[in-house]
């Protein structure tokens, strides 16, 4: 085992570890400034918070099996298999994005009733349900994304991109988005939450650019050997 070798993978490891970090910090903080805005909402976003964990999970595990197939064929640097796997990944995780998105919508009524005993709505509930419609859709578009940057792009390599992909999106333009939007022109929660939309589209049209572009693709098994 070489020094350089330990280096490659100390970087990688800090790298995606930091990713996840900061990702979830602006979930955080995302969560934060809507629940300033009403107590309703955020017991809303508490309610909605496991239900969309459970289904992230799987789309997690479908990126993590793809970027070990994709990380094979650029070791290997089978090129002409390369997109291939890329491709079957892409449309594989678009179709359990939707899969996943149509179950969750066709269970949206029991699902949350499991949050709401009351016989009387709260306003909390018609937040929820509300809400419940746009967090299944960004199922589609997370999927999607979540395939590009982890199952694809860092699996090729490119975790510092997927790193400054996320910062951007979520740091630079969700957020203060979101601040802006809660605290000085008071938009309604639906359009708030809705940000989700755009800062998942926005990465998805940036590592649609990067995998396009080719230069993600960095061959680390000869770079340790």
């Amino acid at each position: 085992l070489k020094l350089s070798d330990i280096r490659i993978v100390g970087k990688l490891s800090i790298t995606a570890a930091i990713n996840s970090v900061v990702w979830a910090a602006g979930l955080f903080a995302f969560h934060a400034i809507l629940g300033y805005r009403d107590a309703d909402l955020l017991v809303a976003l508490s309610v909605l918070a496991p239900i969309e964990a459970l289904a992230m999970s799987l789309l997690i595990g479908l990126a993590t099996a793809g970027s070990i197939l994709v990380g094979n064929k650029v070791g290997a640097e089978q090129q002409g298999e390369l997109s291939d796997t890329v491709r079957a990944n892409l449309i594989t995780s678009l179709v359990v994005g939707i899969g996943s998105a149509v179950l969750l919508i066709l269970f949206k009524a029991p699902v949350v009733s499991l949050f709401f005993h009351n016989d009387v709505p709260s306003n909390a509930e018609a937040f929820a349900l509300t809400l419940y419609d746009i967090m299944a859709f960004s199922l589609v578009i997370k999927s999607h994304s979540m395939m590009l940057s982890v199952g694809v792009l860092r699996a090729g390599g490119d975790a510092s991109f997927c790193l400054f992909t996320d910062i951007f999106a979520q740091w630079i333009v969700l957020l203060p988005c979101a601040f802006l939007l809660t605290h000085w022109l008071q938009w309604p929660a639906v359009y708030l939450f809705g940000l989700v939309l755009v800062e998942e589209s926005l990465k998805l049209v940036v590592c649609l650019w990067r995998l396009k572009s080719g230069r993600w693709i960095r061959n680390l098994a000869a770079a340790m050997s």
